[in-house]
C-alpha cells in the first residue's frame, strides 16, 4: 500500500476532493510504523512496544535467530574451533586460563518483541539454538564458551537491553559479567594462591537514568524523529580511582565510572590500572562494542586489565598480544551474531 500511495500521489492530487487534507493525513499514517512496516529486513525492523531489531545485513540475524533451516556449515565451525583451539593453547603456554564468552544477541532475549507476524507459533523456541550447539562442540575440544543466555533472559526485559540500540544495558552487562565470574569460580579458578573473588555490587552501584531519543538502530533503521521511544539507561557510579591509558598515551588517574572502553574501533586498545581491586591479576579481553558496558566490572574486579578490539587484527596478532600481555586470564568476548 505504502508503495501505490508513492506512485499516485500525483494523480491523487489532481483529482481528489479537499485532496491536501487526505494526503497529508495519509502520508502521516504511513510513516506510522505501528500500522505500516517497511518490508526491507535488511537494514532493521520494528517489533513491539518500542523495541527495534537489527536486520539480515548484520550476519544474516534474523534468520539466525528464527530461520529452522539455518545451521553453520561444516568450514566455519571447523574454523571457528580451530581458532580458539590455537588462541587457547597459546595462553596456556603463559599458564593463562582462556574463556570465550558471546553476549547474547538481543534478537533471542527478546524473541516475543519481534513482530508477531515473523515469530510464529514456537518460533521463539529455537532462538540460539546454533550457539549452544556450537558451545557443545567447543566443550568436545576443551574451550569454555560462556553464554549467558538463559540468565539474562530470566531478568526483566527492560532493563536489560535498549529498545532502539543493539546493545545492552550496564545491567544487562552485569548480569553477563557475573554469569562468567561464576563459570570461572566454579572451574576452580586461583590467582596467586588465593581463591578468585567476586562480589556484585562492592565498590560500586547503577542508577537508572533519563534516556532521550538515540540508540543506534534508531539511525540504522531510519526511525522518524518524531516517532517517541520511552526507555531509560543506566549509569555504573564508582569513586574507585583507576589508571587508565589508550593505545600508546601516557597513563592518566580518574574515577572508574569515566572510563571510556571503544571495543568497536578497529586495533584499539586500553589498560587499566586498580590497585585496591580484589583480584591481584592480570586480565587480557579482546572485546567489540558489547564490552563497553561490561568493562566497569572488569576493572573494578581485577587489578590489571587489557582490553584489545579484536577488530582489524590478524590471528597471528591475538596470539602475539597474549605472549606479550602475559596474563593470567584471557577473554575473547564478543556478540553472539559476530561469533561465527
Amino acid at each position: 500500500m505504502k508503495e501505490w500511495f508513492r506512485n499516485n500521489d500525483l494523480w491523487i492530487a489532481d483529482r481528489l476532493a479537499k485532496k491536501d487534507f487526505v494526503v497529508r493525513t495519509a502520508n502521516a499514517f504511513l510513516a506510522d510504523p505501528k500500522y505500516f512496516y517497511s518490508m526491507d529486513f535488511s537494514r532493521g525492523l520494528y517489533g513491539q512496544e518500542g523495541f527495534l531489531f537489527l536486520g539480515n545485513n548484520y550476519a544474516r540475524v534474523l534468520d539466525r535467530h528464527l530461520s529452522p533451516a539455518f545451521s553453520l556449515s561444516y568450514e566455519t565451525r571447523e574454523r571457528l574451533l580451530n581458532q580458539h583451539i590455537a588462541l587457547q593453547r597459546v595462553a596456556h603456554e603463559q599458564k593463562a586460563t582462556y574463556v570465550l564468552f558471546a553476549a547474547p544477541d538481543k534478537h533471542g532475549i527478546f524473541c516475543e518483541k519481534l513482530p508477531s507476524f515473523l515469530t510464529g507459533k514456537n518460533a521463539c523456541r529455537k532462538t540460539s539454538r546454533v550457539t549452544r550447539d556450537l558451545q557443545k562442540d567447543f566443550e568436545k575440544k576443551g574451550v569454555s564458551l560462556v553464554y549467558p543466555f538463559d540468565e539474562v533472559r530470566h531478568e526483566n526485559a527492560h532493563t536489560i537491553y535498549f529498545k532502539a540500540d543493539t546493545h545492552w544495558k550496564m545491567t544487562g552487562a552485569e548480569v553477563g559479567f557475573f554469569a562468567l565470574m561464576d563459570h570461572l569460580t566454579n572451574r576452580g579458578l586461583r590467582f596467586s594462591g588465593k581463591t578468585f573473588a567476586s562480589t556484585k555490587g562492592v565498590n560500586y552501584r547503577l542508577e537508572t537514568t533519563p534516556l532521550g531519543q538515540t540508540g543506534d538502530l534508531r539511525t540504522i533503521i531510519g526511525v522518524p524523529n518524531d516517532y517517541v521511544i520511552s526507555d531509560t539507561g543506566v549509569r555504573f557510579v564508582s569513586t574507585v580511582p583507576v589508571r587508565f591509558s589508550e593505545l600508546d598515551k601516557p597513563r592518566i588517574s580518574m574515577p572508574a565510572q569515566k572510563v571510556a572502553i571503544y571495543g568497536w574501533k578497529a586495533r584499539w586498545k586500553g589498560t587499566v590500572i586498580n590497585s585496591s581491586a580484589p583480584n591481584k591479576a592480570r586480565v587480557l579481553i579482546f572485546c567489540d562494542s558489547f564490552m563497553t558496558a561490561m568493562s566497569p566490572f572488569f576493572f573494578s574486579h581485577f587489578q590489571d586489565t587489557h582490553f584489545f578490539s579484536y577488530y582489524g587484527r590478524s590471528q597471528k596478532e591475538l596470539e602475539q598480544a597474549v605472549r606479550d600481555v602475559k596474563p593470567n586470564l584471557v577473554v575473547f568476548e564478543t556478540v553472539e551474531r559476530a561469533l561465527y
